[in-house]
């Protein structure tokens, strides 16, 4: 694969709402996750 092709899209904290000592990130958690989706998607419409 040609590096400009390569994207690398990170969320941080995903597993915030399933393990009670990491709950007090949940707000960082569904922000990140929100921003990776929304990074995801604007990459897939590069590809049209």
């Amino acid at each position: 694969m040609a590096e400009e092709n390569l994207h690398v899209v990170q969320a941080e904290m995903t597993r915030a709402g399933d393990v009670p000592a990491l709950a007090r990130f949940r707000e960082l958690g569904d922000r990140s996750r929100a921003e990776a989706c929304t990074a995801v998607n604007a990459l897939a419409g590069r590809g049209r």
